[in-house]
């Protein structure tokens, strides 16, 4: 088994989006890093929108989530725009409601990585952030930590701006990597948003 993991903290939460683009089979482990932060921050031109990137910022807390992984030239491909940087495993925590992963004898050969976004570029009219990849990375928290994790990841992120559309019916990504959910999720994320006064930022609001 691989001793090389991935703290993981946008799309690939979604067991869906794991499936149309990466492996699905493999277990997650809701996890907190220390001294990071989640903005949205990673452009990729190709797509047309900006994702979520991260970045090492002091006193900041980024919740996600640790999966093992094999770093090879489809994942590598995925996340193109990101560098896989190695961090110390004194910086993760795991909640106590869930077991810590089985690092090895004193976890000194286990490898853990982050993806760092090397050129930070915020969000604009013609790389908005989108609707349905922010649905992505939420349904994926619901999944993994119920609603107390989408929260803490809607909380934790940067760089909310008004470059952000709802693409959900006619989804203007050239190569979406984003599942569609149902009106019921919809309807969800929506109120979290609303509770958090994210949702007036959105474009027709």
């Amino acid at each position: 088994m691989t001793n090389t993991w991935l703290f993981t903290y946008g799309s690939l939460l979604s067991s869906q989006s794991r499936a149309m683009t990466a492996r699905s089979d493999l277990t997650l482990t809701p996890a907190r890093l220390e001294g990071w932060q989640r903005s949205w921050s990673a452009r990729y031109e190709d797509h047309g929108c900006t994702y979520v990137g991260a970045r090492p910022v002091e006193g900041c807390t980024m919740t996600g989530a640790i999966v093992p992984v094999e770093i090879d030239a489809a994942l590598r491909h995925r996340e193109r725009k990101y560098t896989f940087r190695q961090i110390d495993l004194g910086r993760l925590s795991v909640p106590a409601a869930s077991e810590r992963p089985d690092f090895g004898p004193g976890g000194e050969d286990a490898k853990l990585f982050v993806l760092h976004i090397d050129r930070p570029r915020p969000p604009d009219s013609d790389h908005p952030i989108a609707q349905s990849y922010v649905d992505t990375c939420l349904e994926g928290c619901f999944e993994i930590g119920g609603e107390a994790m989408a929260q803490s990841f809607l909380l934790e992120t940067d760089i909310w701006t008004r470059d952000w559309i709802d693409d959900r019916s006619f989804r203007t990504l050239k190569h979406p990597a984003s599942p569609r959910f149902d009106a019921k999720t919809h309807t969800r994320i929506d109120a979290l948003l609303e509770a958090l006064q994210l949702l007036p930022l959105r474009e027709g609001r």
